[in-house]
């Protein structure tokens, strides 16, 4: 199969995982700053998600949330719809999952979606074997439109399934007014949920010389939940930041 057909699947089937109206999950991130000296931050965080509109509220579980180690706003479920229709806006910060559309309407099976145009030139890197994905197809990602939207560069695909399973994607974003731009490596289970990412941002400041912040961040299992835990999530989270 041509690389770009094995990629055009990989679409449709990450088109075809919905997520639950509402997810609740935890993370813990460990974040590492160096610039005249090293620093390292690990934060336990749990979270409610609205998936309709990828709203995540967090809550730190030991302590109030260190702002030098503000950990990347990257929902478990970027990877699945309704995230991976959503593009972003010119000046957004927010990490995308750069997946084309598809054009067929409803997704009933795999086999009959089209993608009739592909915003990448696609390629093959390999095989290789990860954790419960063995002998993934890796694809190489070169954008053919704004790369800005069409942030992904490496994709390592199922044969049997066709669902992602590992990918390499890029942040453009600002850190205190410069910009910078970042590859975030992003591992996703069964699910299509990303259950792992890390990366490395560096950034020259004209005070301060070079100041990097390496993040890895592994997330429990999303379980879906009613609005009500939503609410009342939310609601406590409001009640906090009142007392800071």
């Amino acid at each position: 199969m041509a690389p770009v057909d094995i990629y055009k699947r990989a679409v449709a089937a990450m088109h075809a995982m919905p997520a639950p109206p509402y997810i609740q999950f935890n993370t813990q991130v460990r974040t590492i700053i160096r610039g005249g000296h090293e620093i390292i931050i690990i934060q336990r965080l749990a979270h409610v998600e609205r998936t309709s509109d990828q709203n995540v509220v967090a809550r730190d579980v030991d302590e109030t949330i260190d702002n030098r180690a503000e950990p990347f706003d990257i929902a478990p479920d970027l990877f699945v719809d309704p995230a991976v229709k959503a593009k972003p806006a010119s000046n957004s910060q927010t990490l995308y999952s750069g997946l084309d559309d598809l054009t067929d309407g409803p997704l009933k099976t795999i086999g009959v979606v089209r993608v009739t145009y592909v915003h990448y030139k696609v390629r093959t890197a390999g095989t290789e074997d990860l954790p419960h994905c063995a002998s993934s197809i890796h694809l190489r990602l070169e954008p053919l439109g704004d790369p800005w939207i069409y942030n992904l560069r490496e994709l390592w695909v199922d044969p049997a399934t066709s669902r992602i399973c590992k990918a390499v994607a890029v942040w453009h974003g600002h850190i205190n007014s410069t910009k910078v731009i970042a590859p975030i490596t992003l591992d996703l289970d069964e699910n299509g949920f990303i259950t792992h990412f890390s990366t490395l941002v560096s950034a020259h400041f004209v005070i301060g010389g070079i100041v990097s912040v390496q993040q890895d961040g592994s997330y429990d299992h999303p379980q879906a939940v009613d609005e009500s835990v939503w609410s009342a999530f939310n609601s406590e989270q409001k009640a906090n930041d009142g007392k800071q």
